[in-house]
Protein backbone atom coordinates (compact mmCIF):
# COMPACT_ATOMS: atom_id res chain seq x y z
CA UNK A 1 0.00 0.00 0.00
CA UNK A 2 1.63 3.49 -1.04
CA UNK A 3 1.47 5.39 1.63
CA UNK A 4 1.34 9.13 -0.31
CA UNK A 5 0.51 12.65 0.83
CA UNK A 6 -0.58 14.06 -1.94
CA UNK A 7 -3.23 16.34 -0.49
CA UNK A 8 -4.17 17.63 -3.65
CA UNK A 9 -4.96 14.86 -5.33
CA UNK A 10 -7.21 13.66 -2.59
CA UNK A 11 -8.96 16.94 -3.31
CA UNK A 12 -9.57 15.39 -6.56
CA UNK A 13 -10.38 11.71 -5.54
CA UNK A 14 -13.43 12.80 -3.02
CA UNK A 15 -14.99 13.27 -6.01
CA UNK A 16 -15.34 9.70 -8.09
CA UNK A 17 -12.69 8.00 -6.28
CA UNK A 18 -14.57 4.90 -4.85
CA UNK A 19 -11.12 3.06 -4.26
CA UNK A 20 -9.87 6.11 -2.11
CA UNK A 21 -12.82 5.87 0.00
CA UNK A 22 -12.57 2.42 0.83
CA UNK A 23 -8.73 2.48 1.84
CA UNK A 24 -9.54 5.61 3.64
CA UNK A 25 -11.40 3.39 6.06
CA UNK A 26 -9.77 0.11 6.03
CA UNK A 27 -6.16 1.35 5.82
CA UNK A 28 -5.42 5.08 7.13
CA UNK A 29 -5.11 6.10 10.36
CA UNK A 30 -6.19 9.28 12.49
CA UNK A 31 -8.88 11.11 11.89
CA UNK A 32 -7.93 13.13 8.82
CA UNK A 33 -7.16 16.06 10.64
CA UNK A 34 -4.40 16.87 8.23
CA UNK A 35 -7.17 16.61 5.57
CA UNK A 36 -9.44 19.20 7.18
CA UNK A 37 -7.03 21.77 7.62
CA UNK A 38 -6.40 21.68 4.10
CA UNK A 39 -9.87 21.85 3.67
CA UNK A 40 -10.10 24.89 6.04
CA UNK A 41 -6.88 26.39 4.84
CA UNK A 42 -8.30 26.27 1.16
CA UNK A 43 -11.91 28.00 2.13
CA UNK A 44 -9.78 30.46 4.13
CA UNK A 45 -7.69 31.42 1.26
CA UNK A 46 -10.79 31.81 -1.30
CA UNK A 47 -12.12 33.80 1.45
CA UNK A 48 -9.24 36.06 2.04
CA UNK A 49 -8.83 36.90 -1.33
CA UNK A 50 -12.36 38.11 -2.04
CA UNK A 51 -11.88 40.03 0.94
CA UNK A 52 -9.19 41.70 -0.74
CA UNK A 53 -10.60 42.21 -4.04
CA UNK A 54 -13.56 43.65 -2.25
CA UNK A 55 -11.20 46.35 -0.73
CA UNK A 56 -9.37 46.65 -3.37
CA UNK A 57 -12.83 47.63 -5.79
CA UNK A 58 -13.88 49.86 -2.69
CA UNK A 59 -10.62 52.00 -2.53
CA UNK A 60 -10.21 52.15 -6.36
CA UNK A 61 -13.88 53.09 -6.59
CA UNK A 62 -16.92 54.37 -3.83
CA UNK A 63 -13.52 55.13 -1.01
CA UNK A 64 -12.46 58.31 -2.68
CA UNK A 65 -15.91 60.08 -3.42
CA UNK A 66 -16.75 59.20 0.08
CA UNK A 67 -13.99 60.54 1.15
CA UNK A 68 -14.11 63.89 -0.85
CA UNK A 69 -17.31 64.68 1.20
CA UNK A 70 -15.60 64.83 4.34
CA UNK A 71 -14.94 67.82 6.44
CA UNK A 72 -12.23 68.14 8.92
CA UNK A 73 -12.82 66.31 12.17
CA UNK A 74 -11.43 67.60 15.43
CA UNK A 75 -12.04 66.36 18.76
CA UNK A 76 -10.86 67.84 21.73
CA UNK A 77 -11.18 66.41 25.30
CA UNK A 78 -14.52 64.88 23.27
CA UNK A 79 -15.66 67.77 21.96
CA UNK A 80 -16.35 67.77 18.25
CA UNK A 81 -15.71 70.45 15.89
CA UNK A 82 -15.95 70.68 11.85
CA UNK A 83 -14.43 73.20 9.72
CA UNK A 84 -17.56 73.67 7.39
CA UNK A 85 -21.45 74.72 8.86
CA UNK A 86 -23.47 71.36 10.55
CA UNK A 87 -24.86 69.28 9.80
CA UNK A 88 -22.77 67.49 6.58
CA UNK A 89 -24.37 64.52 5.61
CA UNK A 90 -22.29 61.85 3.41
CA UNK A 91 -23.90 60.14 0.68
CA UNK A 92 -23.64 56.59 -0.95
CA UNK A 93 -21.80 57.46 -4.02
CA UNK A 94 -23.93 54.59 -5.88
CA UNK A 95 -27.08 55.43 -5.06
CA UNK A 96 -27.44 58.73 -3.43
CA UNK A 97 -28.77 57.50 -0.13
CA UNK A 98 -27.49 59.42 3.22
CA UNK A 99 -25.05 56.90 5.16
CA UNK A 100 -23.70 59.24 7.79
CA UNK A 101 -24.38 62.56 9.49
CA UNK A 102 -21.91 65.14 11.56
CA UNK A 103 -23.83 67.37 13.21
CA UNK A 104 -22.28 69.47 15.83
CA UNK A 105 -25.46 72.24 15.96
CA UNK A 106 -27.78 69.79 18.09
CA UNK A 107 -30.24 69.77 15.36
CA UNK A 108 -29.92 66.08 14.44
CA UNK A 109 -29.82 64.45 18.15
CA UNK A 110 -30.45 61.06 16.51
CA UNK A 111 -30.92 58.44 13.73
CA UNK A 112 -34.43 58.54 13.92
CA UNK A 113 -36.58 59.02 11.04
CA UNK A 114 -32.76 58.93 9.09
CA UNK A 115 -31.59 56.07 6.35
CA UNK A 116 -27.91 56.84 7.68
CA UNK A 117 -26.03 54.61 9.67
CA UNK A 118 -24.13 56.64 11.64
CA UNK A 119 -24.24 60.13 13.44
CA UNK A 120 -21.33 62.08 14.75
CA UNK A 121 -22.56 64.84 17.55
CA UNK A 122 -20.50 67.24 19.07
CA UNK A 123 -20.02 64.72 21.81
CA UNK A 124 -21.31 61.33 20.80
CA UNK A 125 -20.37 58.81 18.00
CA UNK A 126 -24.36 56.71 17.31
CA UNK A 127 -24.37 53.76 15.59
CA UNK A 128 -27.08 51.73 14.13
CA UNK A 129 -25.89 48.04 14.02
CA UNK A 130 -29.17 46.79 12.98
CA UNK A 131 -32.94 48.12 12.44
CA UNK A 132 -33.38 46.64 16.11
CA UNK A 133 -30.26 47.95 17.83
CA UNK A 134 -27.69 51.01 17.77
CA UNK A 135 -25.35 51.91 19.59
CA UNK A 136 -23.83 54.96 21.14
CA UNK A 137 -20.58 55.99 22.03
CA UNK A 138 -19.88 58.81 24.29
CA UNK A 139 -16.32 60.65 23.17
CA UNK A 140 -15.23 62.01 26.66
CA UNK A 141 -12.43 60.16 27.00
CA UNK A 142 -10.90 61.04 23.75
CA UNK A 143 -8.24 64.21 24.38
CA UNK A 144 -7.23 64.76 20.94
CA UNK A 145 -7.84 63.62 17.59
CA UNK A 146 -8.05 64.51 13.92
CA UNK A 147 -9.72 63.49 10.80
CA UNK A 148 -9.12 64.75 7.38
CA UNK A 149 -9.35 63.44 3.86
CA UNK A 150 -5.33 62.92 3.96
CA UNK A 151 -5.72 60.52 7.26
CA UNK A 152 -8.68 58.61 5.68
CA UNK A 153 -7.31 57.63 2.05
CA UNK A 154 -4.10 56.10 4.28
CA UNK A 155 -6.35 53.99 6.47
CA UNK A 156 -8.35 52.95 3.86
CA UNK A 157 -4.63 52.19 1.82
CA UNK A 158 -3.82 50.72 4.88
CA UNK A 159 -6.60 48.34 5.82
CA UNK A 160 -6.61 47.21 1.71
CA UNK A 161 -3.38 46.16 1.95
CA UNK A 162 -2.71 44.59 5.40
CA UNK A 163 -6.27 43.98 6.64
CA UNK A 164 -7.32 40.54 5.23
CA UNK A 165 -3.90 39.35 5.65
CA UNK A 166 -4.47 40.81 9.68
CA UNK A 167 -7.92 38.78 9.73
CA UNK A 168 -6.27 35.51 7.76
CA UNK A 169 -5.28 33.65 11.32
CA UNK A 170 -8.74 34.46 12.21
CA UNK A 171 -10.68 33.27 9.78
CA UNK A 172 -8.33 30.12 9.39
CA UNK A 173 -9.59 29.18 12.94
CA UNK A 174 -13.18 29.82 12.37
CA UNK A 175 -13.07 27.95 9.21
CA UNK A 176 -11.35 24.83 10.77
CA UNK A 177 -13.73 24.72 13.63
CA UNK A 178 -16.88 24.86 11.28
CA UNK A 179 -14.97 22.31 9.16
CA UNK A 180 -14.32 20.18 11.99
CA UNK A 181 -18.43 20.22 13.13
CA UNK A 182 -19.42 19.47 9.56
CA UNK A 183 -16.76 16.58 9.41
CA UNK A 184 -18.13 15.55 12.82
CA UNK A 185 -21.81 15.52 10.89
CA UNK A 186 -20.41 13.95 8.49
CA UNK A 187 -18.97 11.06 10.19
CA UNK A 188 -22.40 10.24 12.43
CA UNK A 189 -24.04 10.08 9.13
CA UNK A 190 -21.84 7.51 7.82
CA UNK A 191 -21.88 5.38 11.37
CA UNK A 192 -25.93 5.55 11.18
CA UNK A 193 -26.05 4.42 7.42
CA UNK A 194 -23.05 2.15 7.35
CA UNK A 195 -23.97 0.03 10.38
CA UNK A 196 -23.39 -3.09 8.73
CA UNK A 197 -20.47 -2.02 7.13
CA UNK A 198 -18.07 -2.87 10.55
CA UNK A 199 -16.76 0.62 10.59
CA UNK A 200 -15.22 2.39 13.66
CA UNK A 201 -15.32 5.85 14.70
CA UNK A 202 -11.78 7.31 13.57
CA UNK A 203 -12.47 5.49 10.21
CA UNK A 204 -16.16 7.38 9.80
CA UNK A 205 -14.33 10.56 10.40
CA UNK A 206 -11.77 10.15 7.48
CA UNK A 207 -14.89 9.38 5.40
CA UNK A 208 -16.32 12.23 7.23
CA UNK A 209 -14.12 14.70 5.35
CA UNK A 210 -13.76 13.07 2.21
CA UNK A 211 -17.28 13.18 1.90
CA UNK A 212 -17.64 17.26 2.50
CA UNK A 213 -14.67 17.95 0.56
CA UNK A 214 -16.48 18.28 -3.07
CA UNK A 215 -19.80 20.63 -1.96
CA UNK A 216 -17.41 22.33 0.10
CA UNK A 217 -14.71 23.06 -2.37
CA UNK A 218 -17.21 23.79 -5.22
CA UNK A 219 -19.52 25.64 -3.82
CA UNK A 220 -16.70 28.02 -2.71
CA UNK A 221 -15.07 28.30 -5.97
CA UNK A 222 -18.65 29.45 -7.38
CA UNK A 223 -18.51 31.83 -4.63
CA UNK A 224 -15.25 32.87 -5.13
CA UNK A 225 -16.30 33.37 -8.87
CA UNK A 226 -19.04 35.56 -7.87
CA UNK A 227 -21.97 32.99 -8.80
CA UNK A 228 -24.68 33.18 -6.48
CA UNK A 229 -26.23 29.63 -5.76
CA UNK A 230 -29.27 29.75 -4.28
CA UNK A 231 -30.39 27.65 -1.07
CA UNK A 232 -26.59 26.92 -1.00
CA UNK A 233 -27.01 25.62 2.35
CA UNK A 234 -29.07 22.81 1.35
CA UNK A 235 -27.40 22.19 -1.47
CA UNK A 236 -24.07 21.73 0.49
CA UNK A 237 -26.36 19.27 2.80
CA UNK A 238 -27.45 17.31 -0.33
CA UNK A 239 -24.37 16.98 -2.23
CA UNK A 240 -22.76 15.76 0.93
CA UNK A 241 -25.29 13.38 2.21
CA UNK A 242 -24.77 11.86 -1.46
CA UNK A 243 -21.41 11.16 -0.57
CA UNK A 244 -21.86 9.62 2.37
CA UNK A 245 -24.44 7.23 1.02
CA UNK A 246 -21.21 6.68 -1.79
CA UNK A 247 -18.54 6.42 1.15
CA UNK A 248 -20.45 3.62 2.77
CA UNK A 249 -21.45 1.87 -0.74
CA UNK A 250 -17.90 1.67 -1.65
CA UNK A 251 -16.65 0.32 2.19
CA UNK A 252 -19.29 -2.67 1.15
CA UNK A 253 -17.99 -3.56 -2.38
CA UNK A 254 -14.56 -5.89 -2.09
CA UNK A 255 -11.53 -4.00 -2.53
CA UNK A 256 -9.90 -4.56 -5.89
CA UNK A 257 -6.32 -6.66 -6.10
CA UNK A 258 -3.28 -4.88 -6.50
CA UNK A 259 -2.07 -1.70 -4.44
CA UNK A 260 -4.34 1.82 -4.24
CA UNK A 261 -2.08 4.69 -4.45
CA UNK A 262 -3.91 7.13 -2.01
CA UNK A 263 -2.64 10.00 0.60
CA UNK A 264 -2.40 9.18 3.78
CA UNK A 265 -5.26 11.31 5.60
CA UNK A 266 -4.43 10.59 9.14
CA UNK A 267 -2.67 12.28 12.18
Amino acid sequence: MTQSLRYPRALLDAYFARDVYRDAARNRRGVGMLFTLLLAAIVTLLAVLRIAFALSGFAAGEAPRIIAQLPTITVDHGRVAIDRPSPVTIHDPRTGAPIAVIDTSGAVPSLEGSEAWLLLTRDRLIYRKSAAETRVFELAGVPHFVLDRDRATRWVRGATMWGPWIAMPFILVAMLVARLIQQLLAALAVLLVGRGAALDFAAAMRLGVLAIAPATITLDLAGFAGLKVPASGWLWCAITVGYVLFAVAACRTPAPAGPIDSPDLGL
